[in-house]
């Protein structure tokens, strides 16, 4: 029970901070400039990241990580994606237009993500996906044309909200590499908050900016200090711990109340005018999050052999056990491996037989009644959800290679034997 408050109040935590990134991001970068506040927060957010990494242990895994040339380099371009690249837009964009508008614009790219998955994970697009955008582009027309519906030429603003869209593109970019692959969340945003530290640090001294830093007042010093030590560090972790420990359905609709609390944050400490289209705008875009989350959050994959119609439906689930820390489990999925399921009838189930798994298997089959041992509970509940299994039916999940286990799973039907 402490473990769900705890889980309760990260998340409170983590919507107030992101609440208050557009903000910070228009009143730093107007004081000390883009480049000095990108290195300032950095900075910080590797010091910070560094001492959770040496605090909760991890500091193997991060070694790990680092001596794998092909991990170091995803992690590496899914960091500046992540970090450097969404937060340098954001930044620029929001001095254009304002926190409220860039709040709003970055709500966009879970469904950006969702579009690009498929391209990786080869889970299916819906045309109900393709209304979302829609939408959502519906509610950014209306913010750039002052809820007119009639474009006036304010190509100042045009350009502005085309920078945040480059931004969310980024985010969403970044979040598909991180799908596709499995590694330690704390080594990840060490990386992240590293490869991003080094290029503003970079394009600071390159561009001779050392007399940004002669006058520091305590505005600057705590916005550069929330953003890399809060919203890019421990607002991470915050996060994911909520992630981890609650309801993923419910982590992801609290993040929606993120540009209502900036609206009113910004309203209230930079006096930011109010206009009735903002939340029309919001309105349309939150709309369009809720038919993107009811179709693409099924993690239903396309297969080859989807023709016959014995073939069962193959869900992706590897993001259920990111967070697990058992030997088998973790390793199994660590880099390129992946977590799948199916759901069969329960009078089908004894009469399959599957491996339990062990360390070095390049997969293993299990059931979600009597599950590996490393399997939480809380983590066969999510697996049932996104299979939506009925009283009558078992989830089957698989771990490890993602070739073998998708083939696997496809050839398990064909193993069920008569009924008695």
């Amino acid at each position: 029970m402490l473990q769900k408050n705890v889980g309760y109040l990260f998340i409170a935590l983590a919507v107030l901070e992101l609440s208050l990134l557009p903000i910070l991001s228009s009143t730093g970068a107007s004081s000390l400039g883009t480049v000095p506040l990108l290195f300032l927060t950095f900075l910080t957010g590797t010091l910070v990241s560094a001492a959770l990494v040496i605090y909760k242990g991890r500091a193997g895994a991060l070694i790990d990580v680092l001596s794998k040339r092909k991990a170091l380099l995803t992690l590496s371009v899914a960091g500046l994606l992540n970090f450097a690249v969404a937060q340098a837009f954001l930044t620029l964009g929001v001095l254009g237009a304002n926190p409220i508008i860039a709040s709003l614009v970055l709500k966009l790219w879970p469904i950006f993500m969702a579009l690009m998955l498929p391209f990786v994970l080869k889970t299916k697009v819906r045309p109900a996906q393709f209304l979302a955008l829609a939408i959502g582009f519906l509610g950014v027309y209306i913010l750039v044309t002052n809820g007119t519906l009639s474009f006036s030429g304010n190509v100042g603003l045009a350009v502005s909200i085309l920078l945040i869209i480059i931004s969310t593109l980024a985010t969403a970019s970044s979040n598909v590499m991180i799908r596709a692959r499995n590694y330690d969340m704390y080594a990840q945003i060490f990386i992240f908050n590293l490869m991003s530290f080094m290029l503003f640090a970079f394009l600071f001294v390159g561009g001779n900016q050392f007399s940004s830093l002669q006058n520091l007042n305590a505005s600057e010093i705590l916005t550069f200090l929330f953003l890399g030590g809060i919203t890019y560090s421990i607002g991470a972790f915050m996060f994911f711990y909520a992630l981890k420990t609650l309801n993923p359905v419910f982590v992801g609709n609290a993040t929606y109340a993120t540009p209502f609390l900036t609206i009113a944050f910004s309203y209230l400490l930079l006096g930011t005018q109010l206009y009735a289209y903002y939340f029309y705008a919001a309105a349309l875009i939150l709309a369009a999050l809720l038919i993107q989350r009811k179709y693409a959050t099924t993690a239903e994959r396309s297969t080859a052999a989807e023709t016959s119609r014995k073939t069962p439906v193959l869900f992706d689930v590897t993001g259920v056990f990111v967070n697990n820390t058992g030997k088998v489990i973790s390793a199994s999925i660590e880099g390129n491996g992946r977590a799948m399921a199916i759901k069969i009838g329960k009078e089908d189930l004894g009469s399959l037989k599957m491996s339990r798994g062990n360390a070095g298997d390049e997969y293993f089959l299990f059931d979600a009644l009597s599950p590996h041992k490393e399997v939480k509970k809380e983590e066969i509940a999510y697996v049932n959800e996104i299979v939506g299994v009925n009283d009558n039916e078992v989830a089957i999940i698989g771990i490890g290679d993602e070739k073998k286990v998708e083939e696997a799973l496809l050839r398990l039907p064909s193993e069920i034997g008569p009924r008695p």
